[in-house]
């Protein structure tokens, strides 16, 4: 099965093919310009340096937040114009579930957080099972950055830009995290 995956929630913009769950195509791109100048772009170069065929995919995804709002809506946009091009089927993804499995296969709890300015984030916490999944364990919600941290001793795995922004309030206010990055 093919799959077209994107995701414009954020600063960056990523586009993915892939191929039973194997990566065929991947790019994450910063170039300050607007989503709605380089989705469909990045797409369609995704689509010819991997020699498929917009038609032969079998699923589109894409984020659909928490994150950017005007992002998300180029995002959803996007997938709306491909479902109604191909007819093939779609599924929207949580942006902090998307940031959540970059973790996945750790024996800990992973708090993706989401820069959402204002002094807030969006984060919620999840929990890898035992068929490398994530599980969610804690509704996703958009707060200060010192309320979504937990009292927990349990080892937490922080990721995305919240985390990044806030390292040094999550560091002092947490027992055992960590911080990882994925841009």
């Amino acid at each position: 099965m093919l799959t077209l995956a994107f995701d414009t929630s954020s600063k960056t913009a990523a586009v993915a093919i892939l191929r039973d769950g194997a990566i065929v195509y991947d790019v994450i791109s910063n170039t300050g310009l607007n989503h709605s100048e380089i989705l469909l772009p990045a797409i369609d170069y995704a689509c010819r340096q991997s020699g498929i065929k917009i038609n032969d995919i079998d699923l589109f995804a894409c984020t659909i937040g928490p994150g950017a709002f005007t992002g998300l809506r180029v995002s959803v946009s996007t997938l709306k114009g491909l479902l109604l091009a191909t007819g093939k089927p779609a599924v929207g993804v949580s942006s902090l579930a998307a940031l959540a499995l970059n973790i996945s296969g750790r024996a800990a709890l992973v708090c993706p957080v989401i820069d959402a300015g204002r002094g807030q984030v969006y984060a919620g916490y999840y929990s890898c099972n035992d068929r490398d999944l994530i599980d969610q364990i804690d509704p996703e919600r958009i707060a200060g950055p010192e309320e979504i941290l937990s009292n927990s001793n349990q080892d937490i795995i922080f990721i995305g830009d919240g985390a990044v922004k806030y390292r040094d309030l999550i560091s002092t206010k947490t027992g055992k995290a960590k911080i990882a990055s994925v841009m």
